[in-house]
């Protein structure tokens, strides 16, 4: 078969021939050269030390072209080879794999390729090394002792990164008192005393935790529980005292300038800061002023205690007995040795009982104790009185006094009542009122319910049938 061509055919036949031939002899003659390019984006890699980190670098249209992998100016690893002698570090592909992070592992990577033209391609990582907290206290020993009065400043150095943040507490209790590695403390007092705990952290691992114990110098501080401890003639007498000081006070006691020490009658403890002269059996003339005095080589301290036969203070009792029609009986008891004589009752109108706030003056009653007291035990006498002819509805204020033998004793705290309009019956006869009329009501209520269905029946029954 013989086939003919046009010109149009023959130049295109042409055209491909030289075009095969040309591809045949090498791409560089027809195309472009083709970059190579760096995918991956720059990061920054934060991993505990003694981790393991992968800084990813992926590459496009690497041909022949060599990449390499720096730390800062210094070369680890060129195409497959490990420049670097360092066991920690391996290739996985093109990204750089290091296992067992060490602190000076942290800084910046970067991923190289070296090309045919001055135009360096690459990419950089950040790589942070997360260190878990260190603390140390500053002394080591985590001892600073200071005088009162004066200034201190404590310390817990810290490492690690990120930084941490310290915190500062006294050990048990829960208010924190200071942030940061320093913390100053001003005009140093004995509540300063005690152990302070710094707390470091910054979110890697555990928290670190350092202790610095704080001794405060001090001359003895002294305070008497009760000012006046009241007894009789017989009977037993207990004086404590509080002491404070630093270094530990010397206590001695003193029936006035008279120096005491333990006998048979008398004797002295000592449980921590709590000092206590016990007198058993207390003569007349033991009701006197005593010292309670600590001495250390910073000073010395006293506090005076009284033993009195006076009464108490009475305490009102709260509960009410009879009140209504301008009528308001108060009842109280009264710790005393000796009989009591007398009863000063002083009671007046609350100020806030006038519009304009006026203050009304108190209006005192002297009651005779041996008629209006019942003794309940050889100490506690219980004691009443019926107040007549008051307001009603207005509030009032009253206080009690107490004598006997040997003088009036304390001033009884303030107790406020109000008065009614209408009288009420005593407690324990609105007690047996209340039940006498459920008991009467009772039966009463149950007989006419009865009745009811009693003649509610015949109808029920006539509808049944």
């Amino acid at each position: 078969m013989k086939i003919e061509f046009s010109c149009k055919m023959k130049a295109f036949l042409v055209v491909c021939i030289f075009s095969h031939l040309k591809c045949g002899l090498g791409s560089k003659l027809i195309s472009p050269a083709v970059k190579p390019r760096i995918q991956t984006t720059e990061k920054v890699y934060q991993i505990k030390v003694g981790g393991e980190v992968k800084l990813e670098c992926s590459v496009q249209n690497l041909g022949s072209m060599v990449l390499m992998w720096k730390q800062g100016p210094r070369v680890i690893t060129a195409g497959e080879m490990m420049v670097r002698r360092d066991t920690r570090l391996r290739l996985e592909g093109t990204d750089l794999i290091i296992s067992k992070l060490e602190t000076a592992d942290s800084g910046q990577y970067d991923c190289e390729i070296e090309g045919d033209s001055d135009q360096l391609i690459t990419v950089s990582h950040r790589l942070d090394i997360l260190i878990p907290p260190q603390i140390s206290s500053e002394p080591a020993d985590g001892r600073v002792v200071v005088k009162k009065g004066s200034s201190v400043t404590i310390k817990c150095l810290t490492s690690g990164n990120p930084r941490p943040t310290v915190s500062w507490s006294k050990v048990n209790e829960k208010d924190v008192v200071g942030h940061g590695e320093v913390m100053e403390l001003r005009e140093v007092s004995r509540h300063h005393e005690g152990v302070y705990e710094c707390v470091a952290s910054n979110g890697v691992g555990e928290k670190a935790v350092s202790q610095i114990q704080l001794k405060v110098l001090y001359s003895p501080e002294v305070r008497a529980e009760e000012g006046e401890v009241n007894t009789g003639v017989g009977h037993q007498a207990i004086l404590v005292c509080q002491v404070h000081a630093s270094p530990e006070a010397e206590v001695t006691w003193y029936r006035n300038t008279m120096l005491l020490e333990n006998d048979n009658r008398m004797y002295r403890e000592k449980i921590g800061s709590k000092h206590t002269l016990t007198i058993h059996q207390v003569r007349e003339e033991e009701f006197t002023s005593y010292h309670c005095k600590a001495s250390n080589s910073l000073g010395h301290h006293s506090v005076k205690i009284t033993i009195s036969g006076k009464p108490g203070a009475p305490i009102v009792s709260p509960l009410v007995e009879v009140v209504g029609g301008g009528n308001y009986r108060v009842a109280w008891n009264t710790h005393s040795y000796a009989s009591v004589e007398q009863y000063r009752l002083l009671y007046r109108k609350a100020p806030s009982s006038s519009p304009t706030g006026h203050s009304f003056a108190w209006t005192s009653v002297i009651i005779p104790g041996p008629r209006h007291t019942r003794i309940e035990d050889d100490n506690n006498k219980r004691a009443g009185f019926l107040l007549t002819g008051l307001e009603v509805q207005v509030d009032f204020q009253l206080q009690l006094q107490a004598r006997n033998s040997f003088g009036w004793g304390k001033v009884s705290e303030q107790f406020n009542f109000r008065t009614n309009k209408e009288e009420s019956l005593p407690v324990e006869d609105a007690r047996k009122g209340s039940l006498l009329y459920r008991l009467n009501s009772g039966p009463s209520a149950f007989s006419s319910s009865c009745f009811y269905l009693l003649w509610l029946l015949p109808l029920l029954l006539a509808t049944c049938n």
